[in-house]
């Protein structure tokens, strides 16, 4: 099995310092699709588990690719010389690397359920500079009936966020969706004699319905629709 090399890039952070709140949308609990969005694509998925013999590393793998093709107005009536500027479509690489082998009591870290792990970047994006942040966390769930596993069983919930300068400040929003995985259903297994497991998604592409869950104005003063 050939797994892919997750792109390796250094992202600029942008970061703004201010000294009072600024308005912040509430954060739904259970928020609805934005039916005007196209979902989430994941377009790559494999994972791998090490057969634990001597003379092999311990670590098992999850790697996948996600994107997302919509272009987002930004909120606030953000504009860029009076033109409206959007979010461009954005691609990400994640990948989570853990010891299986050893106790989670003595190395929680090593713990793949509930880790929030940061993705980086692909060349999709539009303008690298004006990118945004990516992230994964791995979650349970028991779809095959032998419980949770992080390399066979198991939900992925991705967080997008996008922070853009406008003419009145800075503003952003973060978008949260969750996709189910499990083998018999959209993943395909093969071990070998060793004991060494590969997983890969067996479908083109599995779509990951993402909600709004923040729009937030960072600096500076974001108009609201219609100021």
């Amino acid at each position: 099995m050939i797994f892919a090399t997750a792109l390796v890039a250094s992202l600029p952070l942008l970061t703004a310092a201010h000294s009072t709140p600024h308005p912040q949308l509430p954060r739904q609990s259970n928020p609805d699709p934005d039916p005007q969005l196209l979902p989430w694509q994941v377009t790559t998925l494999t994972t791998h588990a090490p057969s634990g013999r001597p003379g092999n590393p311990p670590y098992s793998v999850l790697f996948v690719n996600i994107t997302d093709p919509n272009t987002i107005p930004v909120p606030f009536n953000g504009t860029s010389m009076g033109s409206p500027i959007s979010f461009p479509p954005l691609s990400a690489a994640c990948v989570l690397r853990w010891n299986g082998y050893v106790s989670l009591d003595t190395y929680p870290e090593e713990d793949p359920f509930g880790r929030v792990t940061d993705c980086t970047v692909g060349p999709a994006a539009v303008n690298l500079a004006t990118a945004g942040r990516w992230t994964v966390t791995v979650g349970k769930q028991n779809e095959t009936g032998y419980g949770p596993s992080a390399t066979r069983d198991f939900t992925l919930t991705f967080g997008l966020e996008e922070s853009m300068m406008v003419e009145q400040g800075i503003v952003s929003v973060r978008y949260e969706g969750t996709g189910s995985f499990a083998v018999g259903e959209n993943l395909g297994l093969e071990c070998g004699g060793s004991g060494t497991c590969n997983v890969w998604l067996n479908e083109t592409v599995v779509e990951v319905e993402q909600k709004l869950v923040a729009t937030t104005c960072l600096s500076g003063k974001c108009l609201e629709e219609g100021e």
